[in-house]
């Protein structure tokens, strides 16, 4: 199962950024939603082609 998943996602990730809209609106709301309590370090898995790591690197710049 997860072949399928990485092949599917491989063939289309560079159209993925622009059907993407529902992941780009839950991550806005969900980084709205994380507190800045001193956040040392990220790590984001299954982050696709990366649009919410670069915003939590953004939002968090003090973090590794």
């Amino acid at each position: 199962m997860t072949d399928i998943i990485l092949r599917n996602f491989s063939r289309y990730a560079s159209t993925y950024d622009q059907y993407a809209q529902i992941q780009r609106r839950v991550s806005s709301e969900l980084l709205n939603q994380i507190q800045d309590n001193g956040i040392s370090g990220i790590l984001e898995i299954g982050c696709g082609t990366g649009n919410f790591t670069l915003a939590l690197r953004d939002r968090f710049k003090q973090a590794q």
